[in-house]
């Protein structure tokens, strides 16, 4: 899977589970823009049904932990189906 087609995927759950439109969305404003706290491991549950090499535990801590731009998200996705 290319990074356009990850991005396009990552903007498009974010718009389902925010108030945002995919064009309003930018990838290197906060995640906590578009997606609040408690939405995290919902947001967590909608990336594994579109991308089902994802897992959602680990998604998950990295929402709450280490991911905090919508472009950092992008990015673990796009790592996820690229591990070599």
């Amino acid at each position: 899977m290319n990074l356009n087609q990850v991005t396009d995927g990552v903007i498009e759950v974010i718009a389902m589970n925010s108030r945002f439109t995919k064009d309003e969305i930018e990838q290197n404003k906060p995640l906590d823009k578009y997606i609040s706290s408690d939405m995290k491991a919902r947001l967590a549950r909608e990336v594994k049904g579109k991308f089902q090499k994802v897992k959602t535990i680990k998604l998950t801590n990295e929402l709450f932990v280490t991911i905090k731009k919508v472009k950092d998200l992008i990015q673990h996705v796009y790592q996820v189906y690229n591990e070599v």
